[in-house]
């Protein structure tokens, strides 16, 4: 390891883990999550408006969105979709499978519990009718999906997986649900966690109850949404660390250049 000249680590604990390998104290330097710079994505008013009356969203009903889920999860948020919807909330769900070529299992795993698949992708959606699910089975669309919903779900959590992306839903000041299988984005989740930018649920019973509680109290749900967003702001600046260092490297400024 002492080849390496520099080590840009996301957090303390990365950096006090690779300097337990023999790397040297004077190369580690913290430099943050690079995620956290990303763009959010940007949706115009009438792009939103598009999409929403593409997806068929004319009822009113607010949107659930289940995002970048795994085999086994999508049973656990279709329960608690059950258990919301049996006790009188009007609620949309979508389902959007973190890997495209299980729409099939996915659609199977919709008309178990009793309820109707609808494609993203189909020719002619219609309207959203209050016993169809949505699956999302198109690329590139989530992230300006997350700006039509009122919850998420952020799928890779509920089983050993370790978490998918949870700066997307956080950035665009949504309230988020999560598994207690984080260590992917183990930092992340913990700033969320800090600031009362996320829940983390363990099964459909604590997820059904969660749901339930945020669609009786707007100012709770948005209030959560907004300390996600403002959380993943207090990140930025990883890029701008991570291009410094590798200027010392080089001999240049590169941010400068």
């Amino acid at each position: 390891l002492g080849a390496v000249m520099v080590w840009g680590m996301q957090t303390e604990q990365d950096a006090q883990r690779i300097q337990s390998l023999g790397a040297k104290a004077s190369n580690i330097h913290l430099v943050g999550n690079l995620k956290a710079d990303a763009p959010a994505a940007q949706t115009s008013a009438v792009q939103t408006s598009r999409l929403k009356e593409a997806l068929g969203l004319t009822s009113g009903a607010p949107l659930w969105i289940a995002g970048s889920t795994h085999p086994g999860e999508e049973a656990t948020v279709l329960s608690a979709y059950r258990q919301v919807c049996m006790d009188g909330h009007r609620l949309h769900l979508m389902l959007a499978p973190r890997h495209p070529e299980r729409v099939g299992a996915v659609e199977r795993a919709i008309r178990k519990v009793g309820l109707v698949p609808k494609r993203r992708s189909a020719a002619a959606i219609g309207l959203w009718e209050t016993d169809e699910v949505m699956i999302l089975d198109t690329i590139g669309e989530l992230a300006q999906a997350y700006a039509l919903a009122e919850i998420v779900f952020v799928g890779g959590s509920l089983i050993p997986h370790g978490g998918q992306n949870l700066l997307e839903p956080a950035q665009a000041a949504k309230p988020i649900l999560a598994g207690p299988h984080l260590q992917n984005f183990q930092s992340i989740a913990d700033l969320l966690q800090k600031t009362d930018g996320m829940r983390v649920v363990t099964d459909s019973v604590t997820m059904a109850a969660q749901v339930r509680r945020w669609l009786k109290d707007t100012s709770e749900r948005e209030s959560v949404g907004r300390r996600a967003q403002e959380a993943m702001a207090t990140q930025a600046g990883s890029t701008e660390k991570a291009v410094e260092l590798l200027g010392r490297v080089l001999g240049t400024d590169l941010a400068g250049d």
